[in-house]
C-alpha cells in the first residue's frame, strides 16, 4: 500500500461526493462559511470584531464587512 497525500484524499472525496450527487463546495465557499461561522460565534460569545477577525485570520474591519455580508 502506498502513502497518499492530503490533496489526493481531498480530490478522491470530492469525486465521490460528486458521483453520489452531493454538493461540493469550492475552497472560496468553504472559506466564506468558516468566516461567517466565526462571526456568528463571536456574536454569541460577545467577542469584539477584532477578536472575530483574529479567529478568521482577517482584520477587525474585514470581519465587520464579512458580518454584514
Amino acid at each position: 500500500m502506498s502513502a497518499v497525500g492530503w490533496d489526493e484524499v481531498r480530490q478522491r472525496a470530492r469525486e465521490r461526493r460528486q458521483a453520489a450527487g452531493l454538493s461540493v463546495r469550492s475552497d472560496a465557499e468553504k472559506s466564506a462559511a468558516t468566516e461567517w461561522l466565526a462571526a456568528e460565534i463571536g456574536h454569541e460569545q460577545e467577542l469584539t470584531r477584532r477578536d472575530v477577525g483574529a479567529t478568521a485570520g482577517v482584520s477587525g474591519p474585514a470581519a465587520s464587512v464579512i458580518e454584514r455580508g
